[in-house]
């Protein structure tokens, strides 16, 4: 921790010292933004299937049509002198609405950078961290040739995953560069530290209530454990970034304080009290264009340390370890035209040690294709296809179908 604190001690004599040099830069400020409006047909059905906690099987089927602003960036950037910039991200989704309410309004990057070469970068605010390829471009949804994003990554899905169990979602201090390999190639990396997962952080008010957390935190969002991110990005890329690759990890703490129930609310699958159990991430990605083809791919492995929750022969058989898996596919007619696929898979052992046979162990399958017209150059007209669907479980029969039509563009 120190050491932490003397390099940034040091990072911070080294901004002051360079505002106070003068060199000709451009100083404007550059606003710009992502827009993405859609048209969703759904239709959700499930089954119960009977056994001993529930002897009378059920099951529904729900159908809804909805138009949504999916979602809004405004980008500010303000150069602050010839290597430092200062950068805002404001992001609205669900067609947010304080008066309705609907939506969710967020600052999810806020930071400033310091370029001491190609080979260092520093950033420090609230920030996307290098994570996998998707983690860090996952709220640029114009880039994407789909609508709806892999599961991990969209809001619209997220009442069935938990993203920060499998991905950081983000941090506040930065340490990247690249450096020539070949002709052609570069290599680059990223290290960084932020908090521990957003469940750890005070959500009671200051004076709120007569409990601990009410009487410790100083301030809403506060980090409520000494446990912190630390994590980073190893990757090669080509200059003209038609080639990306990289290995991801990160160590930090899942926070398994209290009780946790199946995303699928099922009676008595409910974990247990755990702790604060140490998690490792490991991620892998892939990324590149040839021809008229693109293909993107991503694994995202979880792993904990079990061995002090064993030592109690009530939890001998805990298992808290995830795994994500993503691939697409995308074919361009030509410049105006194209159409893609993709499929993901993502399981979580946790509820086994409650049942056997459990749906989250099973895994949740998710296919989908559509494709675009770009009628202009910063925008396109997207159609979409998905399904989502519990694998083959001694408890619930799960299935999502979405047709989605939508127009992203960028401003």
């Amino acid at each position: 921790m120190n050491r932490t604190l003397t390099l940034l001690l040091i990072l911070v004599l080294v901004f002051s010292f360079s505002n106070n040099t003068k060199a000709q830069y451009d100083d404007d400020l550059y606003i710009f933004g992502f827009s993405q409006v859609l048209l969703n047909t759904k239709s959700v059905s499930y089954n119960v299937y009977e056994s001993d906690e529930i002897p009378f099987p059920y099951g529904n089927t729900f159908n809804s049509t909805s138009f949504a602003l999916h979602q809004v960036n405004l980008f500010f950037q303000k150069p602050i002198n010839e290597r430092s910039i200062f950068f805002l991200n404001l992001e609205a989704t669900g067609s947010y609405s304080s008066k309705i309410p609907s939506g969710y309004l967020e600052i999810p990057e806020g930071w400033i950078s310091y370029r001491f070469s190609e080979l260092l970068e520093v950033k420090a605010g609230l920030l996307l961290p290098k994570f996998n390829n998707l983690t860090e471009i996952k709220n640029r949804l114009p880039l994407f040739p789909y609508l709806i994003r892999p599961i991990m990554y969209e809001t619209l899905l997220n009442n069935l995953v938990t993203p920060e169990d499998y991905n950081p979602q983000n941090a506040y201090f930065q340490l990247a560069g690249s450096t020539q390999l070949f002709v052609n190639k570069y290599f680059e990396y990223a290290f960084y530290i932020g908090n521990a997962e957003n469940s750890f952080l005070s959500r009671t008010p200051v004076g709120s209530a007569d409990d601990e957390e009410a009487a410790t935190a100083f301030y809403l969002g506060e980090n409520m454990n000494t446990a912190l991110l630390f994590g980073g990005r190893l990757g090669i890329i080509n200059q003209y970034e038609t080639f990306k690759t990289g290995v991801s990890f990160t160590y930090d703490e899942d926070n398994r304080t209290e009780e946790v129930t199946s995303i699928f609310r099922l009676p008595s699958f409910t974990t247990p009290i755990l702790g604060e159990v140490k998690r490792y991430r490991i991620g892998y990605d892939l990324s590149f264009s040839l021809d008229k083809i693109a293909f993107e791919a991503e694994y995202i492995g979880v792993f904990h340390n079990h061995s002090e929750i064993r030592e109690n022969p009530a939890f001998a058989l805990v298992n808290l370890n995830k795994y994500f898996v993503y691939a697409n596919l995308t074919y361009n007619f030509n410049d105006d035209f194209y159409a893609f696929g993709y499929s993901s898979f993502h399981q979580d052992q946790s509820f086994e040690m409650v049942k056997e046979g459990t749906p989250s162990a099973a895994g949740v399958v998710v296919t989908s294709f559509g494709g675009g017209w770009r009628p202009f150059e910063n925008t396109s007209i997207k159609v979409q296809f998905l399904q989502s669907y519990v694998r083959d479980n001694n408890y619930l029969g799960y299935t999502i179908d979405m047709l989605s039509v939508g127009i992203s563009t960028i401003f």
